[in-house]
């Protein structure tokens, strides 16, 4: 389970664009760091409640997978403190503050530990579920 801790000093974004192709977001932080956000780690990170599913045990909740291939469609400013992404997958409800995407710039690694574990404990995938299909044919003498 990911927990946000509010930072001691605040940060702010000097600068956010969304490249061509939606695979990263590239952030200027205020103090001068760069990131560039991954679509994927953005998306499994969704600060949105209707983005936390609730695992087989009650105080469990399931990470968010299978968006290794999700992208961002769009964003927006949130007032002068976040934005709001759209995401390939239609999820359109995250809003991302600035103190989160310096969190998630600068504490990534530790997340993503975090968030591999979680993903085998619930013997879940970053990739897509593939689609099952099953072709029936009908044999006609």
């Amino acid at each position: 389970m990911f927990v946000f801790h509010r930072l001691l000093l605040s940060i702010s974004v000097k600068h956010i664009r969304l490249p061509k192709g939606g695979k990263y977001l590239n952030v200027t932080f205020s103090n001068g760091e760069e990131a560039a956000l991954s679509s994927e780690w953005l998306r499994v990170n969704s600060p949105s409640a209707d983005a936390h599913q609730t695992g087989p045990h009650s105080n469990d909740i399931q990470p968010i997978f299978g968006k290794s291939t999700v992208l961002i469609n769009g964003i927006e400013q949130t007032g002068r403190y976040a934005v709001r992404l759209v995401f390939s997958d239609k999820h359109d409800t995250g809003i991302y503050s600035w103190d989160l995407l310096y969190d998630l710039h600068k504490n990534k690694i530790a997340k993503m530990k975090e968030y591999l574990l979680s993903l085998r404990k619930f013997n879940l995938s970053r990739r897509p579920r593939k689609m099952r299909t099953s072709l029936r044919t009908e044999h006609t003498p």
